[in-house]
């Protein structure tokens, strides 16, 4: 944090209050999204695993993101790498936040691949 702080005070901008409160959240974020990656890496026999849920159909008035887990490399995504029986991953809509490093180290760890429909990304392992 206090390096996030100290190179944005270096590029000349210094942060708010509302800016700093929302870096600490995040970074909050991180250690507890870690936390949880790092015990299901443990479940080793986990054939699938689901994030999120189907997203409502009806369009709601405030961000259906705020306070999802980002699903990211920098939370701690790469924790689920020792799950080498994983057959196919679901990240539902809500879990926006998987960008393209995500998707490609998810296929490169499992030789998957990626099909979207409704806003659901879902990774399937490749059978030879």
């Amino acid at each position: 944090m206090a390096q996030i702080r100290q190179r944005l005070q270096q590029l000349g901008h210094e942060p708010t209050s509302n800016e700093i409160e929302a870096l600490e959240k995040r970074h909050m974020s991180h250690v507890l999204e870690r936390n949880v990656f790092q015990r299901l890496g443990r479940l080793t026999q986990l054939r699938e695993i689901t994030f999120g849920k189907p997203s409502d159909p009806e369009p709601k008035t405030t961000s259906r993101y705020i306070d999802t887990p980002e699903y990211s490399l920098a939370s701690g995504f790469t924790e689920l790498g020792g799950l080498v029986h994983l057959r196919e991953i679901t990240i539902h809509e809500a879990t926006h936040r998987v960008m393209d490093a995500e998707e490609k180290w998810v296929k490169g760890q499992w030789s998957m691949k990626k099909s979207v429909s409704s806003g659901t990304r879902r990774f399937k392992k490749v059978i030879m």
